[in-house]
């Protein structure tokens, strides 16, 4: 069983009749997934964009009734026997929905079929493969090469999975959930083929020069600004650009959502509650987020200029590079290797061309003190 996200296999010695417990399996792992396109069928049988909604306020997975025609369907590409030699591996985060409690000890049973969606060859599926789904944790599956299938005539006989159902390196996987009065929650990434895992040390480096490119951008805004500023501002300054440069996305969304429109049409705000300026007012006379100032023409004067403070304040937000985009300690932690080309890459080069920016002014900045003195 897995336990706090790992597991330990263990061995019975039938001559010292003892068992051995080996070592922990699942942990310091940089998974390297292979993701595919998501789709639902409802209850009737029918294509759907989406799964169902169980009421919960998080709604960044759906669900699917058990015992019904429902499934969560996964189309992946580029299924070939050179990649998966011994079959598809795959891995699966699902959440478990219970409207009764049923045995609470064992867990939710469900099944996986491999669909054929080349329309070529006379196999149209396997057969249900079962699982029992595990809550909170991630869980491999080993789909074999060699197993059974359905053909045109709907007659079980010995197929290879490549062959007959991935001739053209398409396959389809449904998951449904077998028991009813409960459901099964996923979302796009819940489900994956595993390809080999890389080294994790080497994925720990990689999480460890995005930081250090960070402190890089860091260092060169602070030595930029101590060139034309004195030091408590310089130093206010650079700590003025950590906070934009982490929480840029969070201030542009709200300057946007609010006053992304020109100024004459500033009181039909899109986000209640106002700018800064605005808010402060509320919690002043602790008005209502939705309730009108009534104060006439000075509403409109502070709204404007709530407008324009966040418009600057959105420039800045534009200029400075975005340090959350760097964060990929959530890469390191899960246990997903970091892929170079796709992120560490961008972010050398934001980082380079973010330096080299600042090393520029800096250097002019500096130059015309001396003219100066």
């Amino acid at each position: 069983d897995t336990q706090m996200g790992h597991w330990h296999e263990v061995m019975y010695d039938a001559h010292s009749k003892t068992y051995k417990v080996g070592p922990h399996q699942g942990m310091l792992l940089a998974r390297v997934p292979a993701y595919g396109r998501l789709a639902f069928i409802d209850r009737e049988g029918k294509a759907d964009a989406k799964g169902i909604s169980v009421g919960k306020e998080w709604s960044y997975r759906s669900y699917i009734e058990g015992e019904t025609n429902a499934a969560a369907v996964w189309t992946f590409s580029g299924v070939t026997a050179s990649e998966y030699p011994d079959g598809l591996p795959i891995e699966m985060i699902l959440s478990v929905f219970r409207t009764h409690k049923g045995n609470i000890e064992k867990g939710i049973r469900g099944e996986i079929v491999v669909y054929n969606v080349s329309g070529k060859g006379k196999i149209r599926r396997s057969e249900p493969i079962p699982f029992v789904a595990v809550e909170f944790a991630p869980f491999e599956k080993l789909i074999q090469r060699k197993l059974k299938g359905l053909n045109l005539e709907n007659r079980l006989q010995d197929i290879d999975l490549f062959d007959d159902l991935a001739s053209d390196g398409r396959v389809e996987i449904r998951i449904r959930c077998r028991e009813g009065g409960q459901y099964f929650g996923m979302a796009q990434a819940d489900l994956y083929l595993k390809r080999e895992n890389r080294a994790f040390a080497q994925n720990f480096v990689k999480a460890y020069v995005s930081v250090w490119l960070q402190l890089v951008m860091v260092t060169g805004f602070g030595v930029m600004f101590s060139t034309l500023l004195s030091a408590p501002v310089s130093l206010l300054s650079s700590i003025s650009s950590i906070v934009l440069g982490f929480f840029g996305s969070f201030i542009s969304a709200i300057s946007k959502g609010q006053y992304g429109v020109a100024p004459d049409t500033m009181p039909e705000v899109a986000v209640e509650g106002g700018g800064p300026i605005e808010s402060l007012i509320r919690i002043w006379t602790q008005a209502n987020l939705s309730a009108d100032l009534e104060l006439g023409l000075a509403e409109k004067v502070i709204r404007f200029i709530d407008w324009c403070l966040l418009s600057v304040v959105g420039v800045f937000t534009r200029l400075l590079p975005n340090y959350e985009d760097f964060n990929t300690a959530n890469y390191l932690s899960n246990g997903f290797n970091i892929p170079f080309d796709e992120i560490l890459s961008r972010h050398l080069l934001m980082a380079a061309a973010s330096t080299l920016i600042v090393s520029v002014i800096g250097y002019f900045c500096l130059k015309t003190r001396e003219i100066g003195a």
